[in-house]
C-alpha cells in the first residue's frame, strides 16, 4: 500500500515538500484542470520502474504492483495503432462505451495491487458513473485505488 508521497524538489506545479497521504481502499484526487493530478499519477507509475527518484519520495507498506489506467491515452479510439482485435471493434463505439470496457479491466487486476486511474469518469453517462462507483467500491476492498476525477456525482458518492 502506498502511504504517502513527498516532492523532493519543485516539479511542474508542485513545490518541494508538497506531501500527499493516502489511505487503503479508495482515494480521489480532485482539482481543477492543470493542477497536477495526472502528473502525480504518472510520477507514481514511473517510480515503480526506478525512474524519477530524484523528484518523488514514497512511503510504501507491503510493496505492491502498480497499474495505471489512463482513460484518455489508453482509449483505442485515440491510438495511432491497433495491437489487439478488440481495439479495432472499439473504433466504432463511443468514447464513453470504450471507457466502460476499460473500467471492466479493474476487476481483473490482482488483489493487493495499487491501481491508478486517470479520469475514469471522462465521457460517462450518469448511469455509467453509477456503475463506475460500484466497480471502484467493490475493488477498493482488495486493492488500493488512487483516482483522479472531475464528476461531481461520482465525488458525492464518497466520504
Amino acid at each position: 500500500m502506498l502511504k504517502s508521497v513527498k516532492f523532493k524538489t519543485n516539479y511542474r506545479c508542485f513545490k518541494e515538500g508538497t506531501k500527499f497521504t493516502f489511505s487503503s481502499g479508495l482515494n480521489f484526487l480532485v482539482g481543477d484542470n492543470g493542477c497536477g493530478k495526472s502528473t502525480l499519477l504518472e510520477l507514481l507509475i514511473n517510480k515503480q520502474f526506478e525512474k524519477r527518484e530524484d523528484i518523488l519520495d514514497c512511503v510504501v507498506d507491503n510493496p505492491s504492483k502498480i497499474y495505471l489506467l489512463d482513460f484518455e491515452r489508453q482509449n483505442p479510439r485515440k491510438s495511432n495503432r491497433i495491437e489487439h482485435a478488440y481495439e479495432a471493434a472499439m473504433l466504432f463505439i463511443s468514447h464513453g462505451e470504450s471507457n466502460n470496457h476499460l473500467i471492466s479491466t479493474i476487476d481483473k487486476i490482482e488483489k493487493g495491487s495499487i491501481v491508478l486511474l486517470d479520469e475514469p469518469d471522462m465521457s460517462l453517462s450518469i448511469k455509467s458513473i453509477g456503475k463506475l462507483h460500484k466497480t471502484l467500491k467493490k475493488n477498493a476492498i482488495t486493492k488500493q485505488i488512487i483516482c483522479s476525477v472531475h464528476n461531481p456525482l461520482l465525488i458525492s458518492y464518497v466520504d
